[in-house]
């Protein structure tokens, strides 16, 4: 059992690892099954194909991007509007790490999955809108958070919109910072964040 769980962790660690550094379309299940050191026959044991592993991936890089960086970034004790920045900060610096070791700066995950399929497949568009949708929520929360303190003045209704926009931003920096192959992009970029919210 132990051996077997080994195998599909490999498997879903190399899809994420090298569909996000070139393409859903470019990588076969060869290719992963090659790197990961798992046989093809394994493969199909795990996955009755290549999407249903693309899906496992993104489900696995999401827990992990939810507890490792939106949770801490986020914190309740983290003064709101600090929060925002935390995350932009936290996110450029997952990303300098990466450039240090010569990795290329890959951006977001799900930002360069939905941009390459676009409606080709709706279960994985749908899903991905979905995890767009809870960050979403994190800035939503913050901003509420923002208002009740007095930090942050704007009107109820404008809020569900604020946070789109802050996702909007976020996914944007990343996508600039996967153009040009620089995690310098991100942190010249953090400090305009604020900006949105007419604050500084």
């Amino acid at each position: 059992m132990g051996r077997k769980s080994e195998a599909k962790k490999k498997l879903i660690e190399t899809a994420l690892e090298l569909i996000w550094e070139n393409s859903y379309h470019a990588i076969g299940v060869n290719e992963i099954c090659k790197k990961a050191g798992v046989k093809p026959g394994s493969f199909y044991y795990f996955f009755p194909s290549k999407r249903d592993l693309a899906l496992a991936a993104m489900e696995c890089h999401w827990t992990e991007a939810k507890e490792e960086i939106l949770e801490t970034a986020f914190h309740i004790d983290i003064p709101p509007l600090e929060r925002i920045k935390k995350l932009l900060e936290s996110i450029y610096l997952f990303h300098a790490a990466q450039q240090k070791e010569n990795k290329p700066v890959l951006g977001c995950a799900f930002g360069s999955f939905v941009g390459e399929l676009g409606r080709g497949d709706e279960t994985i568009r749908n899903r991905i809108q979905a995890i767009f949708s809870e960050i979403g929520a994190y800035f939503e929360s913050t901003l509420r958070d923002a208002v009740s303190k007095g930090d942050l003045k704007i009107q109820e209704k404008d809020i569900p919109r604020t946070a789109l926009a802050l996702v909007a931003y976020y996914e944007g920096i990343l996508l600039l910072a996967r153009a040009n192959n620089d995690a310098k992009v991100i942190r010249e970029l953090i400090p305009f964040a604020l900006n949105l919210l007419n604050i500084t």
